[in-house]
């Protein structure tokens, strides 16, 4: 099994996240088919580009209720009537996670909040087994998987029993920065490659070896991640990861992912720009026009960015990574080059298409940590283009923008409940992460953007009032 196409309403996206980063543990390409309701009150399937329409997957899963309740369709935007239409269009195959799901006394199933919040460790690990054995059966075509369900449990056990789903998009929601959520997720990490290393699998098929090999390197490269966030020496030697990894693609040419894989290795060391660059291309001709070559061409991207004479390349791979699927990620990234080059319209004009992404999520209260900052970011940069185009009412429309990002859209309580923050970590629980996103949101650029603004209205009385704020938000 290569790639699996996973499909959820957004109601159910946490669920989504704990199917999703399993797969993706065992070195299956995972794409992600949002199916979201729109102003209209109708349900419709999101429009795919052109890559995605050509991405071919082994199995379908849809992750979802099959009916709404009433306060699901008014969180979700849709009638009830519009949504069941739109599951009626689900393809004939698909595998439906929710009816395997056993039922919970007091939790409506299109509830947001993930499945460890309810279930306990060992339904998760049997909930898991159930859906992959199901996905393989359904890739072999023939009913019969290719491996028996106890060769997995392992790897299900581990991976719910440490948290590694948590662990591991926690990683990409508080990246490149020093957190508790850094240093439990490394404690997570090496305490699953050390449970990988101990098991035995002679007695298994090579296509389960080969899972749990990748599964022991994904541990290992996500806890030299996190040390280097904590800015720590890695836990493991780039190059022996490296090693590790060419050694699968070696004993398993059509293993794509592990060729993604190796590229990842090399995400610690700055000085190993040209072996990433060489691994991404080598999965880029597996992977070829479909929709999973865009988190490749992102990461190809993100390594020209370091070089100042790679600026051309970096542009490129942006843009191609945009064409096979927008992602406010790479229309952060375009939108950015546009401002470096001087094309301020055309950068508002792909921050607008960043607010459009978001802004339905964050009408249903289901904003990720990250995608909130990246909420937080656009609004900022385009007080900032407002204020170089001298439209100074813009510059504070989006300056004050940002500010309620931080002030109350990360905060509990504005909204639908529970909102996504609750819905991953639980109430109560979810306190110390949402100090995590504030922390991250840095308003002194919005207060001096903000009085400046001001400044040139000649409303003195409003720029000194941003200055103090300024000040206030500096002193900490």
């Amino acid at each position: 099994m290569n790639a699996v196409r996973i499909i959820h309403n957004i109601l159910n996206r946490t669920n989504y996240v704990f199917l999703a980063e399993f797969f993706r543990m065992l070195g299956v390409f995972v794409w992600e088919d949002i199916w979201p309701g729109d102003d209209e009150g109708t349900a419709k399937e999101r429009e795919k580009t052109e890559a995605e329409k050509k991405t071919v997957c082994d199995v379908s899963i849809f992750v979802g209720a099959g009916s709404l309740s009433g306060q699901g369709a008014e969180r979700m935007g849709c009638t009830g009537e519009a949504y069941e239409e739109m599951i009626g269009r689900l393809p004939e195959d698909v595998i439906r996670f929710y009816d395997r799901l056993p039922a919970v006394p007091g939790i409506e199933k299109d509830t947001p909040g993930w499945v460890g919040l309810y279930l306990g460790e060992e339904a998760q690990i049997r909930l898991l087994l159930d859906v992959v054995e199901e996905a393989a059966c359904r890739a072999a075509g023939s009913g019969t998987a290719a491996f028996r369900t106890e060769e997995l449990e392992a790897l299900a056990r581990i991976y719910v029993e440490e948290k590694l789903c948590l662990h591991s998009i926690n990683l990409q929601y508080f990246a490149r920065r020093k957190s508790f959520a850094a240093q439990e997720a490394r404690d997570a990490m090496l305490a699953g490659y050390r449970r990988l290393e101990g098991l035995g699998t002679e007695e298994y098929g090579q296509d389960v070896k080969a899972s749990y090999r990748y599964a022991l390197l994904w541990c290992a490269i996500r806890a030299n991640g996190a040390c280097s966030y904590l800015e720590e020496e890695t836990a493991f030697s780039v190059r022996e990861l490296s090693g590790h990894c060419q050694n699968l693609c070696t004993d398993h040419p059509e293993f794509t992912n592990a060729k993604v894989l190796q590229g990842l290795c090399y995400e610690p060391s700055k000085s190993s720009a040209n072996e990433a660059l060489y691994a991404f291309e080598e999965a880029l001709r597996d992977v070829g026009d479909s929709c999973f070559a865009s988190a490749i061409y992102y990461w190809m991207g993100k390594r020209y960015e370091a070089f100042q004479n790679n600026k051309k390349e970096m542009k490129l791979c942006f843009r191609e990574a945009n064409e096979r699927q927008e992602k406010f990620r790479n229309l952060f990234k375009l939108a950015i080059i546009a401002r470096d080059e001087g094309r301020l319209e055309d950068a508002l004009d792909i921050f607008g298409k960043i607010d459009s992404k978001l802004q339905r999520k964050l009408k249903m209260a289901l904003l990720d940590p990250l995608e909130l900052e990246y909420l937080f970011k656009s609004y900022n940069q385009q007080c900032y283009l407002y204020y170089q185009m001298e439209e100074y009412g813009r510059a504070i429309e989006f300056g004050k923008k940002a500010v309620r990002v931080k002030e109350e859209y990360s905060k509990p309580g504005w909204g639908y409940a529970p909102d996504l923050y609750q819905a991953l970590y639980g109430e109560g629980g979810d306190t110390r992460y949402r100090q995590l996103t504030d922390g991250r949101m840095n308003l002194s650029a919005s207060y001096q953007l903000l009085a400046d603004s001001y400044r040139k209205m000649l409303n003195e009385e409003e720029a000194d009032k941003y200055i103090e704020k300024r000040k206030e938000a500096e002193r900490g």
